[in-house]
């Protein structure tokens, strides 16, 4: 009888072999990847990997949506009288017809070419929202000195996938919980210090001045702006049209704002909700560049865990309602961070009422309970914005002014 004892492994010694598996497996792929994309740098920028001059400040855009986080600190920087580039994968970029006096705007083209482009790059500093900087696609070209990360809204680095911001060299940050989450994943994996900032969320000030222009009067009914996450913390994943039907079942008028990631990530998801909502007059839908009309119209805003949040408070100070509370926090960066403390979620659950998958059934009756309480809410609000996001409202002008300091420092 033939024997396989010596075949047997324990389990001890099978996990430490599957994780060296996963491990060499991660790297090879890594580095095809990185090849690849070597390649192609040299296949579209030329013979000898050149790319077309452009200033020693360079910001690098994914497209039009983001044109409100980058405008304020580019409107400023004009009074520096300092030119810039601006690379961005979107033809139809607002950079290309803005009343900039200083800027350079480059497309290379879609996605992959711009990342292509941005890899062989030549400039002194860069200034990205994009994160994952040579984690994922985007490379740090070797003719860049500094890399520079403007955050796009309010959020803790734990929110992010791992090694989102480690390889940046300065962080634009948004509040004082930003700083402490970087400092502790720095010591937790023992790297560099970066230099952290005092900035703000310049996302702020565009919609400040975009709020202005419009009429500042809300609907005579009530409204409700419905504005999903996407994904799989999307309420509009997990439930479907179910939100939205009990809204208007009760006769409340609803604006239904998904996510524009939706479109992308979800779009059999987005597409099936669209068909059924687009033949009831009390549902509107709205895809513009900003939600900043909606909210102006709205009374109240039911969401999940997201940005958004902070951005319905801080600019307007009205009640949210959060349908889903709960977040999976596998393979974020909070892993790294003492504590496990997410800033984002903990502030959510105090300015918003959280709407367990039991009461969504009775949404309309809580959301009318819950509208006569708002300065209870609004209290609160005004407390955690004056305490904990910097230089609201003036937050371009500040990044800008800290970016001349960065880029006289790098030549």
């Amino acid at each position: 009888m033939m024997h396989f004892s010596l075949l047997y492994l324990d389990p001890g010694t099978g996990s430490l072999l599957l994780y060296a598996v996963v491990g060499i497996t991660t790297t090879v792929l890594f580095a095809l990847r990185g090849f690849w994309y070597s390649l192609r740098s040299r296949v579209f920028m030329g013979k000898k990997g050149t790319v077309k001059q452009l200033p020693d400040l360079v910001f690098q855009s994914e497209g039009s949506r983001y044109w409100q986080v980058f405008y304020p600190v580019l409107r400023a920087l004009d009074k520096y009288g300092i030119r810039y580039g601006f690379v961005t994968s979107d033809k139809n970029d607002p950079v290309f017809s803005s009343d900039l006096k200083n800027v350079v705007p480059v497309c290379p083209g879609k996605e992959l070419m711009t990342i292509s482009y941005m890899n062989s790059l030549k400039a002194k500093v860069v200034v990205s929202t994009t994160p994952q900087l040579d984690v994922y696609m985007l490379k740090r070209s070797k003719h860049v000195k500094e890399y520079v990360h403007l955050f796009h809204a309010v959020a803790d680095i734990g929110m992010y996938e791992m090694y989102a911001f480690d390889y940046y060299d300065t962080l634009l940050c948004t509040g004082p919980y930003q700083k402490e989450s970087i400092r502790s994943i720095e010591k937790n994996r023992h790297e560099r210090a970066k230099r952290l900032l005092d900035t703000g969320c310049t996302y702020f000030d565009y919609m400040l001045e975009e709020l202005k222009k419009l009429p500042q009067t809300q609907e005579n009914e009530l409204t409700v702006l419905y504005a999903p996450a996407w994904g799989e913390r999307s309420s509009v994943v997990r439930y479907g049209t179910k939100i939205i039907d009990v809204l208007s079942s009760a006769g409340i008028r609803v604006i239904f704002r998904p996510h524009p990631q939706m479109y992308v990530s979800d779009k059999e998801t987005i597409a099936a909700v669209e068909a059924k909502i687009k033949d009831n007059s009390l549902i509107e839908l709205d895809r513009n560049r900003t939600a900043a009309a909606s909210m102006a119209r709205s009374h109240v805003m039911v969401t999940d865990i997201s940005g958004v949040i902070f951005d319905y408070a801080f600019l307007f100070e009205r009640p949210i309602f959060l349908v889903n509370a709960e977040y999976e926090l596998g393979g974020y960066d909070v892993l790294d961070v003492d504590g496990g403390r997410v800033w984002d979620l903990e502030k959510s659950r105090e300015i918003t009422r959280i709407v367990t998958s039991d009461e969504i059934p009775v949404l309309d009756r809580i959301i009318r309970e819950e509208y006569d309480r708002v300065d209870v809410c609004r209290d609160k609000i005004r407390k955690i914005k004056a305490e904990e996001v910097y230089n609201f409202s003036h937050a371009g002008e500040v990044a800008a002014r800290q970016l001349v300091e960065i880029l006289r420092e790098s030549i």
